[in-house]
């Protein structure tokens, strides 16, 4: 019962009252099931005031179950708590790959001024999946500074749909790309060379990221 109404509670997640009867539920009921649908009725919600974000990013940090905490950073990303930017980029390091990858999704969807450090070092990581989302994030953040992190990948990559993920996510840092991408305009590859053209052509002549967005909690 308590479960069920966490759901039903996701559809006023916005209102005080049942915000403080979420949060409260996230970090006090014994029954793991319960907490978690708390961090993902949060998640549905608009409140990014200090006590849900807290509670999002405690959980997140120490709760004892592991779906609680993966369902946690991911309402951390959707509501766009951009305070928890530093406890997401910690979670980049967490030993369940679930968290590693939904923080690296959450600080992306987020979009923080200046890119973590650690979604450069992500780019090297031996997960295919991590690596994508990883170019994905820095092409939300649109931050200069990834510049050569996302050529050293490029380079290093063997896998061509991430090498094509990389050019996107330089494109999307305007001039600071071009030195990049200009090299691959004599690639044999005419898929590599197709991107690149479109990537130096600027705005959004490389398209839209076709890759999918991680999907929310599902409904019950």
């Amino acid at each position: 019962l308590r479960r069920t109404a966490a759901w039903g509670l996701s559809e006023y997640a916005d209102n005080d009252i049942a915000g403080k009867a979420l949060t409260s539920a996230l970090v006090k009921d014994k029954d793991p099931a319960v907490r978690e649908m708390a961090a993902w009725a949060l998640g549905n919600g608009d409140d990014r005031s200090s006590i849900t974000v807290d509670a999002l990013s405690n959980a997140l940090h120490s709760d004892a179950n592991e779906g609680v905490r993966v369902t946690a950073t991911w309402a951390l990303g959707n509501i766009g708590a951009e305070e928890a930017v530093n406890v997401l980029t910690a979670a980049m390091q967490d030993k369940n790959k679930e968290i590693r990858a939904r923080a690296i999704w959450a600080i992306g969807n987020i979009g923080p001024r200046e890119a973590p450090k650690s979604l450069f070092q992500s780019l090297r990581d031996p997960d295919p999946r991590i690596r994508e989302l990883s170019a994905w994030a820095l092409y939300q953040i649109e931050d200069p500074s990834a510049a050569p992190a996302l050529n050293a990948a490029l380079q290093a990559e063997s896998i061509k749909d991430l090498q094509i993920a990389y050019i996107r996510a330089l494109a999307a840092l305007g001039e600071k790309s071009v030195d990049a991408i200009r090299g691959l305009l004599t690639s044999s590859d005419p898929k590599i060379k197709s991107m690149a053209v479109r990537a130096l052509a600027g705005g959004n002549a490389a398209g839209p990221w076709p890759w999918p967005w991680p999907e929310p909690r599902p409904y019950p």
